[in-house]
């Protein structure tokens, strides 16, 4: 009896971390190869889509003339570099070399209209949001005279509006 010719499934994964993206990352090939048999195969994932360890597997099932044979490895997810793109009107921001000052009267409601990136990848979960922090800047001769609260007015919270396509916080 002439018996089965074994098979090599071979699964390749990048040793350079990959940047979360918010979808699914598939950066792994995987082939398999024998005795007259040598195919291309695309590999099965698993948790690859959030930051941490990823896994690419592949399993070759055995044919009339190969036996089968498994393959397995792992690949990292890194956080992308978060980008933060506002504030947008009302409020001014500094953009050259001349800053720019915003004013208010005490007791108004300012809203913060921003975006939020990780990566090329907009943010639209308020979880993306840990907190606001309002700080200070140095004005020659002129004096600190009421710190400044951030609190949500009129029974709003920070919210994605998805018409303006941005975070809202007043």
């Amino acid at each position: 009896a002439i018996g089965k010719a074994t098979s090599t499934v071979t699964v390749s994964c990048p040793t350079a971390a990959q940047t979360y993206t918010g979808s699914a990352i598939e950066p792994c090939t995987a082939t398999v190869t024998g005795a007259n048999l040598n195919l291309t195969v695309t590999p099965t994932y698993g948790n690859n889509v959030n930051v941490g360890t990823a896994t690419a597997s592949y399993t070759f099932v055995a044919d009339a003339n190969h036996t089968g044979s498994t393959d397995s490895k792992t690949f990292a997810i890194a956080s992308a570099t978060w980008r933060l793109s506002g504030f947008y009107q009302p409020v001014t921001m500094t953009t050259g070399a001349t800053p720019i000052y915003n004013t208010a009267k005490g007791g108004s409601t300012v809203p913060l209209k921003f975006n939020i990136y990780a990566g090329g990848v907009e943010q639209k979960l308020t979880s993306a949001v840990k907190a606001f922090r309002v700080m200070s800047g140095a004005c020659t001769g002129q004096s600190y005279e009421d710190p400044v609260d951030v609190v949500s007015t009129g029974g709003t919270s920070l919210r994605y509006d998805a018409t303006g396509a941005q975070f809202v916080q007043n």
